[in-house]
């Protein structure tokens, strides 16, 4: 025999919302992923850009005043002072 109506009515939105809770579980996980892929794929980009610099003196005074341009936030340019100070004598060439 079926089950009364109220019941499988509350049968069904328990598992819907047992769904909804891996489904944003889920989504969660794959956001999280993503940016762990764009963070690593910066940080390799930024390995060779830095390396670059140090070979190509030219690369590295057209890449400083496009940052010197730049509208960094003051985080930011905190962040990247210590890069920035050890090409600054390449500004002056």
């Amino acid at each position: 025999m079926k089950k009364p109506l109220p019941d499988r009515i509350s049968e069904l939105k328990a598992h819907k919302d047992r769904l909804t809770v891996r489904l944003n579980a889920l989504e969660s996980k794959a956001k999280k992923e993503g940016r762990k892929r764009d963070t690593r794929c910066k940080i390799v980009v930024a390995g060779v850009v830095i390396a670059h610099m140090r070979k190509d003196h030219a690369f590295a005074t057209w890449l400083l005043a496009l940052l010197d341009g730049s509208s960094l936030r003051p985080h930011d340019r905190e962040a990247i002072a210590l890069l920035l100070s050890e090409f600054a004598t390449l500004k002056a060439k």
